[in-house]
């Protein structure tokens, strides 16, 4: 299997300090993002890490707050991968 890393330009990199107890509700990350963020968050992938060491955040075990969204809008993600199809990647 092989695997590459992208660096768009309109790439999303950015620190959150989440509140853990409101992750059971159902649209505290889609409030959060777009309140801290100024986006809309049904256009983007944004996969949370954590601050601390950069492993997959858990939303069922969040004993931490700080956060790292780190994504890119859907479209852009559709653009690549017609463009590394079209170039028989």
């Amino acid at each position: 299997m092989a695997s590459c890393s992208l660096c768009p330009s309109k790439r999303l990199v950015r620190h959150g300090e989440i509140d853990p107890r409101k992750l059971n509700e159902d649209d505290h990350i889609s409030e959060f993002t777009s309140a801290q963020f100024r986006i809309d968050p049904a256009n983007y992938t944004l996969p949370m890490l954590k601050a601390k060491d950069g492993a997959d955040f858990e939303t069922a075990d969040a004993s931490e707050n700080q956060v790292i969204f780190a994504g890119m809008p859907n479209e852009t993600i559709s653009e690549i991968q017609d463009q590394l199809i079209a170039d028989d990647v």
